[in-house]
């Protein structure tokens, strides 16, 4: 074997591994069910705080109403606010991610609504309720 043959034959070996270096992306959906298109997302595994109400925020103001995740890898947490300071008053939801059992590339999770409490192996979803949070969501927060 030459040694263009051998980097070929590893490169060809690693595109066919599950993809444990893909970056997680985070979709937030202006509708239930993570329908049509994305409102707003991120990509990469870097923490994030972001008042949707600043001019040059990523996210969009009172939009989202669900949330979709792919191809995570490591623990995170996605936290939503209907208070645009991230205030507790009001309406606010996070959903924790343990580390992936079994990482795929292209796997993908919708969380439907905000509006939910629900526990899985490697996925914790909570709600605190005011007055609904669907629709209204104005900060969000990524932590690695």
């Amino acid at each position: 074997m030459t040694l263009r043959t051998a980097s070929i034959t590893a490169a060809i070996a690693i595109a066919g591994l599950p993809s444990l270096a893909a970056a997680a992306e985070v979709d937030f959906y202006a509708s239930n069910d993570c329908r049509g298109r994305p409102a707003f997302g991120y990509r990469g595994e870097a923490t994030i705080r972001e008042s949707c109400k600043w001019n040059r925020a990523r996210c969009q103001n009172d939009v989202a109403r669900s949330v979709s995740v792919t191809n995570w890898t490591r623990a995170f947490s996605i936290f939503y606010y209907d208070a645009p300071d991230a205030s507790e008053h009001d309406d606010h939801g996070r959903i924790h991610f343990r580390d992936n059992p079994n990482p795929r590339a292209g796997s993908r999770m919708c969380f439907r609504t905000f509006e939910r409490w629900s526990q899985a192996y490697h996925v914790t979803q909570l709600y605190q309720r005011k007055d609904g949070l669907d629709g209204k969501v104005s900060y969000v927060f990524i932590r690695y």
